[in-house]
């Protein structure tokens, strides 16, 4: 996906690069163990539009480019749309998620440990 931002056209990828973005930002510890939450939030994000975290997601899946927008030309750029536009802009931003397969297995994945937890709880 393809944006202008500050004048400078912006590649959204969100591969490997974007994943590893994302886990570093948003992660926790548990148990002495590292949890990353990249994939969580950015989905949490895009479901609620979390115009902050909105700037993160975008931020993390310019990682690759050179040269790189700031986050504040992101904040910027998103301040400056329209309702109409800000919802197209999180609508194919979720498409272009949905089409990654990275993001799609860690979602799989993330979904299948979600309802075997859920059924452990039920018994």
């Amino acid at each position: 996906m393809k944006i202008t931002i500050a004048g400078k056209e912006q590649e959204l990828n969100f591969g490997f690069g974007f994943i590893h973005a994302a886990n570093k930002a948003w992660n926790t510890l548990q148990n002495g163990l590292i949890v990353h939450l990249g994939i969580v939030n950015t989905n949490l994000a895009m479901q609620t539009g979390d115009i902050e975290k909105l700037v993160d997601v975008m931020y993390f899946a310019t990682c690759e480019n050179s040269p790189r927008v700031a986050k504040t030309d992101i904040e910027k750029y998103i301040e400056g749309l329209s309702i109409e536009k800000l919802e197209n802009l999180f609508s194919e931003m979720q498409k272009e998620l949905d089409a990654s397969v990275p993001v799609k297995f860690a979602v799989n994945k993330m979904n299948e440990a979600a309802k075997k937890e859920m059924k452990k709880n039920k018994k």
